[in-house]
């Protein structure tokens, strides 16, 4: 590796990673996976923490999986309420905001581990 972004061939030629086969394909498939992680995550979320959520009425006798809901977005508030400088009370926009930067994180890397996984697969098979 020669430097951030480009790699080195035999004939000591730069190129960057657009010029390796398959790379763009990749790309696109890891937003959309992690892209749909994210909302997937999101909507979860939403289901189990909302005060309009469909689920609110089951929520209420089964409190596990809200708990584990919030133990989940913890760190989003954490950064809430540390940007927005009330730790007491962060604002919704806060939240909201923290908590989509977490998900779409944690959905890249999800994704990002699936594709290359889905790669050796494809690769160990001949494809």
């Amino acid at each position: 590796m020669a430097g951030r972004g480009r790699v080195v061939d035999a004939d000591a030629h730069f190129r960057t990673e657009a010029d390796i086969p398959g790379y763009e394909a990749d790309m696109r498939k890891t937003i959309r996976v992690g892209s749909g992680i994210s909302a997937s995550a999101l909507a979860v979320t939403w289901l189990l923490l909302a005060d309009s959520s469909p689920a609110r009425e089951w929520l209420l006798v089964h409190p596990g999986a809200t708990n584990v809901a919030r133990a989940a977005n913890l760190p989003a508030f954490v950064a809430a309420a540390v940007g927005s400088g009330n730790p007491h009370a962060p604002s919704t926009l806060w939240i909201v905001g923290a908590m989509t930067v977490q998900w779409l994180l944690v959905g890249f890397l999800l994704a990002g581990v699936y594709v290359q996984v889905m790669q050796r697969r494809t690769s160990a098979s001949g494809r």
